[in-house]
């Protein structure tokens, strides 16, 4: 009996460290895509000499499951050496058809793509990232060439984006459940202060950020997460999604 205890606890152990632990909803994936470099140089050919610029190539792979072999879908940039500026690109046309992802803007213009994912987990170095917010649909990325996450409550200290949020169940004076819930106005947006376990700490004012429509400066907690959702709507940059 001695020996089978051991066994068990052994083998729970060693499951750990292969597959690692694994955190719900820990932020926003920023996909940086901005790592390309132009290399010119001269071509012969025929007794012709030609300058030629040639851009890098990279490419975000999507998988179905962590440690998957087969790519499911990609997302490859790279540059047009044009003048005086060059021009990034998106080499699948096709990619609205799947990518709905938190945030996305693109100015084929001037060559710049912006674009976060809802990071559902993180499990070593892999990332469950939600590409498609109407359908939940997700996929698994690990190329740390690309990824660069911001836990939900450094946002507004280094994102680039301006996120709030707005719970769809009850607020709190702390994070405790047990308490009388604080009244608040269903379609106030709040900006993130804080994370603590499955808690969140937001603050509401009028005029900031965020747009909320009270008189008076307060903060409130509420429960914000579980395994596999997220209990706030929220607002970036002019979109409201839920």
């Amino acid at each position: 009996m001695i020996r089978s205890t051991i066994t068990f606890i052994t083998i729970i152990l060693f499951s750990t460290l292969v597959y690692g632990q694994s955190d719900s909803y820990p932020g926003l994936i920023k996909i940086v895509s901005d790592n390309l470099n132009i290399r010119c140089g001269y071509s012969y050919e025929s007794n012709y000499k030609t300058y030629i610029c040639k851009s890098d190539t990279i490419t975000l792979k999507f998988y179905k499951s962590p440690n998957e072999m087969v790519v499911d879908q990609k997302l490859t940039f790279y540059y047009t050496p044009d003048k005086p500026i060059a021009i990034k690109h998106l080499l699948q046309k096709d990619h609205l058809s799947w990518l709905k992802p938190f945030h996305f803007k693109s100015d084929t213009v001037r060559g710049y793509f912006q674009i976060y994912f809802i990071c559902k987990t993180k499990k070593d170095n892999w990332y469950e990232v939600v590409i498609n917010e109407e359908s939940g649909e997700t996929r698994w990325i690990n190329d740390k060439r690309f990824v660069k996450i911001f836990a939900w409550n450094k946002l507004i200290i280094n994102s680039d984006l301006d996120v709030c949020v707005n719970p769809k169940y009850n607020i709190y004076p702390k994070p405790d459940s047990n308490l009388i819930p604080l009244n608040f106005n269903k379609t106030d947006f709040f900006e993130i202060i804080e994370t603590k376990g499955n808690w969140m700490k937001i603050k509401a004012q009028k005029g900031n950020p965020c747009g909320n429509s009270t008189e008076n400066t307060y903060f409130a907690w509420f429960n914000y997460k579980c395994k596999d959702n997220l209990f706030f709507n929220y607002y970036v940059n002019g979109f409201i999604l839920d």
